[in-house]
């Protein structure tokens, strides 16, 4: 029996694959490492952060994965992010869950999109903890596909 993917029918023979841009070496030294960067009532926002060596950024980026989840992949785009000279968080809506199965990463993105004000608390705290523990005068904001919508939601906060 075939599932029903609803708006994502066109993903339904989809697998995560590294991008040529994340398979890169980032073009500068950066060092990354797993960050609590928040609390809203019980949830623990956990992410990946990286930041360049040679370069103290005042602009922040706010990263948010596509539907599979916060995997290697995105880290691999954080790190390039951040040889840019960013301070590149990679937020985790999934609460480190991620999936490398279509029907996986429909229950998870479905169950995030049921669940907004989850979402929207958990980007708000990346923002505050990039501006306040960081030191981010200017944050944005990138995310693919998913992401792409999420960040659509996170700039109209």
């Amino acid at each position: 029996m075939e599932m029903d993917l609803g708006e994502f029918a066109d993903h339904k023979y989809d697998t995560p694959v590294s991008t040529e841009g994340a398979m890169r070496a980032p073009a500068a030294k950066v060092v990354s490492t797993e960050v609590v960067y928040g609390q809203s009532g019980d949830q623990i926002h956990r992410g990946y952060l990286s930041q360049s060596v040679t370069t103290e950024a005042k602009s922040a980026l706010i990263v948010i994965h596509e539907w599979w989840g916060l995997n290697e992949d995105i880290h691999a785009m954080t790190e390039q992010l951040a040889a840019q000279g960013y301070t590149a968080l990679a937020v985790d809506l999934y609460d480190g869950k991620s999936a490398t199965q279509v029907r996986a990463a429909y229950e998870l993105s479905t169950n995030l999109s049921s669940n907004e004000e989850r979402g929207l608390a958990n980007l708000k705290a990346a923002y505050d903890y990039l501006e306040a523990e960081m030191g981010a005068t200017k944050i944005g904001v990138i995310g693919w596909c998913l992401g792409g919508k999420w960040s659509l939601k996170t700039a109209l906060m």
